[in-house]
């Protein structure tokens, strides 16, 4: 078992910042269209796609399933994560 100091939390969450950060400023930096499929939605945020799927599952992005495929509006996905 490994006790977690207070620096290791702090490197924790500043690497978590970072990489919080860099997936908000390449949203911003991208133009896109207003409805996207799970493929380009993963290029648009640069994740994989166990990422997306426990994003899903966590409530973190909305999204519709029609038909057994998701859909992201990407207003609502740049709404999130300006509020990240």
């Amino acid at each position: 078992m490994e006790i977690v100091t207070k620096e290791m939390f702090e490197d924790y969450k500043n690497e978590l910042n970072k990489q919080l950060n860099e997936i908000k400023n390449a949203v911003e930096n991208k133009q896109t269209k207003k409805i996207m499929k799970n493929k380009e939605l993963k290029e648009y945020l640069g994740v994989s796609y166990s990422t997306l799927d426990k994003m899903r599952a966590n409530n973190i992005i909305p999204y519709k399933k029609i038909m057994g495929n998701y859909y992201y509006n990407i207003c609502d996905i740049n709404r999130v994560i300006r509020n990240i």
